[in-house]
């Protein structure tokens, strides 16, 4: 009878949120790749430290400007997607994500259930965003990112 190989356990961190994984990240690996994305044919490069200052710099503007809001985020996953999540979720908010794809019905509802009056919508994925700027029934703010 063939026996497993006792492997010894990996010590593990316990984190409480988000902020403790981006302080360990930045400890450990400053310099190191966290991104890679392409812009314009381009591909772009961010380190741990240039995406945590990306997302504080978000976060405190969220934290100035939004208390204890439910705030809308629908697009494409991408850094900036990611940057706006993870600074909506260190700033007291409360994130909604909604699927790129759903309908303008569906949305509707989806927003007004959740009570968010703020969405952050990247275009190319929310073609009748138009619509609602111009027809705002209970959404106070809709940035485009």
């Amino acid at each position: 009878m063939i026996r497993n190989k006792k492997y010894p356990y990996y010590e593990q961190l316990l984190l409480d949120d988000f902020r403790q994984v981006m302080d360990v990240q930045l400890e450990r690996n400053p310099d190191e790749i966290a991104f890679s994305y392409r812009k314009n044919g381009k591909i772009i490069d961010k380190t741990f430290r240039e995406t945590i200052e990306d997302i504080n710099n978000l976060a405190n503007y969220f934290y100035t400007n939004y208390k204890n809001k439910n705030i809308a985020v629908i697009g494409e996953n991408s850094y900036y997607w990611f940057i706006l999540f993870m600074a909506i979720a260190i700033s007291g908010n409360i994130i909604v994500s909604i699927d790129k794809d759903v309908d303008e019905e569906l949305l509707n509802r989806l927003l007004k259930q959740a009570d968010c009056k703020d969405v952050y919508f990247s275009k190319e994925y929310c073609p009748f965003i138009d619509e609602m700027k111009v027809n705002k029934k209970y959404i106070e703010d809709i940035e485009e990112y």
